[in-house]
């Protein structure tokens, strides 16, 4: 819960109970109070505290909850038919639903609950923390308040180590590069050149740097392909492939897209799903999956830090779940979360197709044309999964199994 009071220097905040519950102290006067949490909104709304008088001010989040009328949708029809069927999706919450559709090559949905938040930790030491890399079972986490400081964690959240990265700036969204053991990261300043450094994660020595025509911007967000050693890296708007160090020209751009929403703060990629994941820092932050040449967005799942303007850098560990850095206004009070990343092998089902997205205002009724076609398809029976997300705190995503009986 945030107050803010034009008696008071910061907002004033608390985190309620298991109950809901919550209760702190603002000067007398008009106070604007609004509620924070991953996946909901509330507007501002104003009260006034009278001197040593209890204010009660109780508030209701608000989020959509898109429910779908079928989790199966079973079909039978001769070779070379073609049947639809239509999932109706009703939109039980107070905010608008944005969903989207994808295949899936398997009667299995997928396991794990994506953007569920496994662990965090707070970064106490930096006034204002950004930057975030995954190497081996330990993170190094940047401050972009004073230049170059860095400090080494365990997944847990302890200490290991700090150091200064001499670069003349500081370090934001890092990826690693396994095959020379470093860790590289854009180079933010105010001024100047503005490179991709590569450092030694133990003795944070600069080993190499990469720059390009698009040096000299502030790049925020950065991930690294190791199948062909490139990069991704997010700033000015854009994201552009650009390439890594054996290549004859590193830093040269191999093309480039528009990502669903600006101001991409951290990257991280996932090499087994072929997906680039990226945060954004605005009013409306949420973490998006998407297609690594086209920026095409394939899903989404909310920020999990409820600050607004808290999106900062992102990267990606061994099991496929991501770290990300909530970078907030308030000094000290960073935080380190750890998220599931989880994603299912998104594949084109040939004999299937699906309405791919929509929006459902609250109250309303929303529908996805599931379409079957059956030619060259021998006897028998076939089964799929259609995966439905949505921007919503609750029900993020709706597994639909869909089956075709192929009759003589």
């Amino acid at each position: 819960v945030r107050v803010e009071s034009p008696n008071a220097r910061q907002p004033i905040t608390a985190t309620t109970d298991a109950d809901g519950f919550y209760q702190l102290e603002a000067p007398a006067g008009p106070i604007t109070v609004t509620a924070l949490q991953p996946g909901y909104d509330l507007p501002p709304a104003t009260a006034t505290v009278a001197e040593t008088k209890v204010v009660k001010h109780d508030i209701a989040l608000r989020t959509p909850l898109l429910v779908a009328d079928k989790s199966k949708v079973s079909v039978s029809a001769r070779a070379g038919q073609t049947r639809t069927a239509t999932v109706t999706l009703t939109n039980k919450g107070d905010l608008p639903a944005t969903w989207l559709a994808r295949e899936i090559d398997s009667a299995t949905p997928p396991a794990g609950v994506p953007g569920k938040v496994l662990s965090s930790f707070a970064v106490k030491d930096f006034y204002y923390a950004f930057g975030v890399g995954y190497r081996n079972g330990e993170l190094i986490v940047s401050n972009s308040y004073l230049l170059g400081q860095v400090q080494r964690f365990a997944a847990d959240g302890t200490s290991l180590a700090k150091g200064v990265l001499d670069i003349g700036g500081w370090p934001s969204d890092m990826a690693y590069v396994p095959g020379r053991d470093l860790m590289c990261a854009p180079k933010m300043w105010i001024v100047g050149d503005l490179p991709i450094v590569c450092f030694d994660p133990d003795t944070l020595e600069v080993k190499e740097t990469i720059t390009g025509p698009w040096a000299g911007k502030l790049y925020y967000g950065l991930a690294y392909r190791a199948a062909d050693d490139t990069f991704y890296l997010s700033g000015d708007g854009v994201i552009r492939h650009i390439a890594g160090l054996s290549h004859p020209q590193p830093g040269s751009v191999l093309g480039e897209c528009t990502p669903p929403v600006p101001w991409m703060t951290g990257l991280a990629l996932n090499e087994e799903h072929n997906v680039l994941w990226g945060i954004n820092q605005d009013a409306k932050e949420a973490i998006w999956a998407m297609e690594p040449d086209t920026c095409r967005a394939l899903a989404s799942m909310p920020d999990p830090d409820p600050n607004p303007i808290s999106g900062a850098g992102l990267d990606i560990d061994e099991q496929g779940n991501l770290w990300t850095v909530a970078y907030r206004n308030q000094p000290y009070s960073s935080k380190v979360y750890h998220v599931d990343g989880s994603l299912p092998a998104y594949s084109d089902v040939p004999w299937l197709s699906a309405g791919t997205s929509g929006d459902v205002a609250p109250g309303q009724k929303g529908a996805v044309t599931v379409t079957v076609d059956t030619t060259g398809l021998t006897p028998g029976t076939y089964v799929a999964t259609v995966l439905v997300t949505n921007n919503g705190a609750k029900g993020a995503s709706t597994p639909v199994t869909v089956s075709v009986t192929v009759t003589k």
